[in-house]
């Protein structure tokens, strides 16, 4: 598997590399401000996290945890899934999700490519949700007592063009930069489809919607699989979360804006005041949540 996926990735690099000399050549040739403005853009984008800190809880509610998380801090990439199912298939799902995400990420080819050719490392992590898909729908299939098992997957990856995003689900990735935070990902949900057709309009209307928990698209499930890819920018001082819906179901943006900056570089103490006060305003789900300083 990962000797035909490598196989074809480098033969796409070449493809691309050549591509790229030559439309390089081509610009500098014809002269302008175009390439010289994106050279110094992208010397300018930081490319590694200089602090993280991540953590999960039970929360209040539930008797066992089904989230898991993953910091594979030397390969710049930061996962967080959130797993269902009945008995502890969920805790299964999200357990299988990153080890088998973590298996590509360990890879040597993820490194190179993150390092010398971004985009292609953002196609070795996509096929890695592809795989971990694969792995946890098989794992279901065998075993009857885990059918039907999945689990939500939301990551970055930090490269010298930038930090992607990759998402299934309805877990999320913010940025928050000075006192602001925005919302990176896009939720695979149903009352995400309503508000994006203009059915759902104000806040009311969504606090009021009986089925916020269904879920369009879900790794592991024979529902839609595929995955979303963003791209984000970064500047020092920036901090990226990721969270399953344990946290951002019990505690306002506002708030998880106000706990990090409160604690400045403090990562360790910034996770777990959020953890506490999830749990404080009711912590009916499982919560977890990784923070990035670039």
């Amino acid at each position: 598997m990962f000797k035909k996926i490598a196989i074809g990735l480098i033969i796409g690099v070449v493809i691309l590399g050549t591509a790229a000399v030559c439309y390089a050549q081509d610009s500098n040739s014809k002269g302008g401000s175009h390439t010289a403005s994106g050279r110094a853009e992208a010397e300018s984008v930081l490319s590694e996290a200089r602090l993280v800190a991540g953590g999960t809880d039970v929360g209040v509610v539930r008797d066992h945890n089904e989230d898991s998380y993953g910091i594979f801090r030397e390969e710049g990439v930061y996962l967080v899934a959130d797993g269902m199912g009945g008995h502890a298939a969920g805790e299964v799902a999200s357990a299988l999700a990153v080890e088998r995400i973590g298996a590509f990420v360990h890879s040597p080819f993820l490194n190179i490519f993150r390092k010398a050719w971004p985009e292609m490392a953002v196609l070795w992590l996509e096929e890695a949700y592809r795989e971990a898909h694969w792995a946890i729908f098989r794992r279901s299939m065998a075993q009857p007592t885990e059918r039907g098992m999945g689990t939500t997957a939301v990551s970055i990856m930090t490269t010298p063009k930038g930090v992607w995003i990759i998402n299934l689900g309805d877990s999320r990735a913010y940025r928050i930069r000075d006192n602001a935070m925005i919302q990176l990902s896009h939720d695979h949900s149903l009352v995400q489809e309503l508000i994006d057709a203009g059915d759902l309009k104000t806040p009311e209307e969504i606090a009021r919607f009986p089925y916020k928990n269904i879920i369009t698209r879900v790794m592991g499930t024979e529902s839609n699989s595929m995955s979303d890819t963003f791209h984000d920018v970064p500047k020092r001082g920036d901090v990226y979360v990721l969270c399953s819906d344990g946290l951002t179901n019990e505690v306002s943006e506002e708030q998880i804006v106000s706990i990090v900056r409160s604690h400045g570089e403090d990562l360790e103490t910034s996770v777990a005041e959020l953890i506490e006060t999830a749990r404080l305003h009711g912590g009916r789900d499982n919560i977890t949540v990784i923070l990035v300083m670039m």
